[in-house]
Formats: structure tokens, sequence, C-alpha cells
């Protein structure tokens, strides 16, 4: 297994507090073929000097501009896949993993050939014993969630099993799916690209794995930041994309007519308790779509033109109740402010 050689892959963007825990952390790992990436999107806060002087073993890719998430991950696979490496893994930088994090993710994906994705069970570092991410899930009604979120973390979400998708703060992706599905899609910028890519490899024949031995501590929203109505506008954009181009034709009749549902009464709920920046947001997201929607249907004919598994076969492995209706209930999205603490909103 420690033949196989991996790209890690950190995108960093004015996160030089965060740098110093967490690649101290990747050098701590047991696997021992690996080669670690930089991506600085421009930062101003000294983090390519930083790196380039204490860690001078990294190869840092310094950009002119700020891509985003997406961008500066597509950068380093386009590098990663000049290397002839077997995997690429993305570690976002507001994180520390554990000494075998990375080997319990190469383990996984060497065991089974469909294997295309594997994620990491994810705590918060503030906090360890709660959850940040146990793998991912979506719903009927196009909206994704991390399973397990700020629930205290009892071995519930112990096994190794099939998600939907996950988070993209710890993921591993073989080199060959990339080359079968492609990318990040680069309209993302960053929120739900680990979704839209998750569907895609699953539309190809790849299964999407949980690792829940691969462990990662992320000071959530740290570099991210908080949510917010920007957060809100990208996230909702970026999903309806995704089900534009990945839903085949039944399913995606059914999802649209879910998603237009939920998201009218969001905006109108968010009009009625005066968030308005939000609900503004919202009907952005909508309308970029429309703006965009020649090329989304673009990509879309090549996606389902590659597709070699049925929609009953996605359809079994999405939730059939709101999630997003769940977490209103629990008041988790009314309370997603840019003063957010987990302490403050968790559950007891």
């Amino acid at each position: 297994m420690g033949q196989l050689k991996v790209l890690i892959i950190i995108v960093n963007w004015n996160g030089a507090k965060y740098l110093p825990d967490c690649l101290n952390s990747v050098y701590n790992q047991v696997y021992p073929n690996y080669e670690l990436v930089l991506v600085d999107n421009a930062s101003t806060d000294g983090s390519v000097e930083y790196v380039r002087e204490n860690f001078p073993q990294v190869k840092v890719i310094p950009l002119d501009s700020n891509l985003g998430f997406v961008g500066g991950t597509n950068t380093g696979i386009s590098y990663a896949l000049s290397t002839e490496a077997d995997y690429v893994v993305l570690l976002n930088n507001d994180t520390k993993v554990n000494s075998t994090w990375l080997q319990e993710l190469v383990r996984t994906a060497d065991s089974d050939s469909s294997i295309g994705i594997c994620f990491s069970k994810i705590l918060m570092l503030d906090e360890p014993e709660i959850i940040n991410s146990a793998g991912g899930e979506c719903d009927i009604w196009g909206f994704p969630r991390d399973r397990g979120f700020l629930e205290y973390d009892k071995g519930q979400y112990d096994r190794v099993e099939e998600v939907f998708e996950g988070c993209g703060a710890s993921m591993l992706i073989k080199c060959e799916v990339i080359k079968d599905v492609g990318m990040f899609d680069s309209r993302f910028f960053m929120y739900d690209e680990d979704t839209d890519l998750a569907w895609r490899a699953r539309l190809y024949g790849y299964k999407v794995v949980y690792v829940p031995s691969s462990v990662v501590y992320h000071k959530f929203g740290g570099t991210g930041g908080a949510t917010n109505p920007q957060r809100r506008y990208l996230a909702v954009r970026n999903m309806l994309r995704s089900i534009l181009k990945n839903a085949g034709t039944c399913l995606l009749l059914e999802m649209l007519s879910r998603f237009f549902i939920i998201k009218t009464a969001g905006i109108i709920l968010f009009l009625i308790t005066g968030r308005i920046k939000v609900s503004i947001g919202l009907l952005k997201a909508i309308l970029w779509n429309v703006n965009y929607l020649p090329e989304t249907l673009s990509e879309r004919k090549k996606i389902q033109g590659l597709r070699k598994v049925p929609d009953r076969k996605v359809k079994n492995l999405l939730v059939k109740r709101s999630l997003e209706m769940e977490m209103f209930k629990q008041g988790y999205l009314s309370k997603f402010k840019p003063d957010f603490r987990v302490k403050f909103w968790r559950k007891a």
C-alpha cells in the first residue's frame, strides 16, 4: 500500500494562523509516500513566506488572485495529474489530523477497485467530542448536509459505509476518477463542489465511502467564515446547478419541483423575519442558474452521456424527508449568524 503515491492539496487564503498546526500534523503521518502542495489564493497575511521559510519541503503554488476553493483545488489537481499520483487528498488549512489519517484513507480506497472517493470523520477542533461531519447525505428536495452534524460522537458513525457525499475538508479522490469525470465545476468557487463531484463519480459507477478511522479536527467556519447571506447564495446556486447537471429526467423533475417549493418558502420566510439579504441571495441564486442555463445543459448532456448507473440507484441514497426543514425546526439554520458559536446553538 505504501507504494501508492498521494498528493495532498491544501488551499489557503489568509490562513497563516492555522498553518503551523495543520502542516505539523500532516508531517506526522505514518503513511510514507505523499507530497504536500499548498495552493495560495493571493494571501496578504504572509502565508506563502511563512511556509517557504518554515516548511521548505512543501510545494507552494502562489496564485495571482483568489480563485476560491474550487479554483485553487483544480490548480492543485492539475499539478497532481502531472506527477502521476495515484490519489489526490484535499485538506482544509484550518484542520489538524491524527497520525493515521492518510493511511486509513488509502487503506480503504485500495481495498476495493470500485471505490472512487473517500471522506474522513471530521470532529470540531475546539470540541472534539462533537461531530462536524460523518460523511454526507442529500434529500430528494436537493438539500445536502453533513451526517451527525453537532451530535456527540458516541461511535454511532464508526462503520465504513457508502454515503451520498461528504465534506471536502478531508476528501480522497482516485486520480482515475478525475480523468473519467473531470475536476470540480469551475463555476462553483466554493461550497457543494464536493457533493457535485461525488454525484458525478457515482453516476460513472464509482463508490463514495465514509472512513471513520481517518480522523480530522476542523475549526468549523475558520477560513470560510460563518454562514451568511453570501454563503447561502453560493450553496443554493451551486446545488441547483448540480441537480440540473446530474439528475436523470424523472429524478430531475421530482427534485426541481421540490427544490423550488422549499426555496420559495424560504424566500418568503426570510422576508417575513426581516432577513432581506438572505431572501435576495436565494433569488439571485436561482436567477444565476437561469443566466447560465445553456452552459449547464451542455454540461448535463456530457454527464448524462457518460453515466453508467440508473437513477433508481441514486434515488435509493437520497433521504426522502426534508433535511432543510428539520434543521429549521431545530433552530440550526435560523441561528446561522456571523457571530455564531457552536456552544450557543448545539443541543445538550
